[in-house]
Formats: structure tokens, C-alpha cells, sequence
């Protein structure tokens, strides 16, 4: 007969809200990453693909396309197999990607993708394995960011 929607039931003292962020949390996390450059606290992971980075290549219906200032470049196939979602490399080559990029267990990290709901939470995922207590997901992702005409893109 098939499922109906009182078959689900979400209980909300499980969701770990604190997983994600909005983008005021990420538009206060680029000035702060623009102003103190290596210093900064924050870091902002961008999972895309480099002609999505580049502004070469929009998805779906984003107005620009681009990136956020001050991000920094991990696609996800970095620390995945590229071939299957889920399946990540080992914790060392995981790491040895995230030392490259400067992310430190100390920071508070952001990561985004198109949507908020693949790439990113990959890389986040990662994050957690490996010990980033403080990774978190911008759910609104380049969708929001890119058709937001007050904030700043960088291609």
C-alpha cells in the first residue's frame, strides 16, 4: 500500500542541530577568514567540482556562479573513492588531505556544496572520524549563496 506520512516520526531531541549552519554563520566566517587570513579561526570548505568553483559551470537555477570568498578548494573525491558515496579513503590519507589545506582540529569549520546534502556532509563526515570536533554543514549551500545578490562571490 505503501508508506504513508504518519509513518514517519522524527524525534527532534535526536537531531544534532548544532551539525549545521546558516549562512550568517558562513558570511561572518568569510570576513573574519578575508581580515585575518591564516590567523582566522574559521575555515570554509567549498566540496565542489573546479568548474563549479570557477563560476564555468552552474547547477540547477543559481543565478552566479562562483565561490565564497576566502573558501578553501577539498572536492570531495579527495577524501572519498570518487566512485561511491560513503566510501572514504583511509584516516591517514584522509588527514594527509585536510594538513594540506591548513584545517586544524582547532578551528571551527564550514563546508558547502550545491545543496548542503552530499558532497559536504562527506566532507564533514571526514572531519568527524578523524576528530574536527567543530565541522559543520552550511545547508543552504552555493543554492542559497549564489542567488543571494548581497553577498559576495568570487569566480
Amino acid at each position: 500500500e505503501g508508506i504513508k506520512k504518519s509513518d514517519y516520526k522524527i524525534d527532534l531531541a535526536k537531531v544534532d542541530v548544532d551539525f549545521i549552519a546558516g549562512k550568517d554563520k558562513i558570511e561572518a566566517a568569510m570576513h573574519d577568514i578575508l581580515e585575518k587570513r591564516d590567523a582566522s579561526k574559521f575555515r570554509i570548505i567549498d566540496t565542489r567540482a573546479i568548474a563549479e568553483i570557477i563560476g564555468e559551470r552552474k547547477v540547477d537555477n543559481v543565478s552566479r556562479g562562483g565561490h565564497v570568498p576566502g573558501s578553501t578548494f577539498i572536492e570531495w573525491k579527495q577524501i572519498s573513492d570518487g566512485d561511491n558515496r560513503l566510501s572514504f579513503k583511509s584516516k591517514e590519507e584522509m588527514q594527509k588531505v585536510f594538513d594540506k589545506y591548513g584545517i586544524k582540529k582547532d578551528q571551527t569549520i564550514y563546508a558547502y556544496c550545491h545543496v548542503g546534502a552530499g558532497r559536504s556532509t562527506e566532507i564533514i563526515a571526514a572531519l568527524k572520524m578523524l576528530g574536527y570536533e567543530n565541522a559543520h554543514v552550511y545547508t543552504g549551500s552555493w543554492d542559497e549563496w549564489g542567488n543571494a545578490m548581497s553577498l559576495p562571490v568570487r569566480r
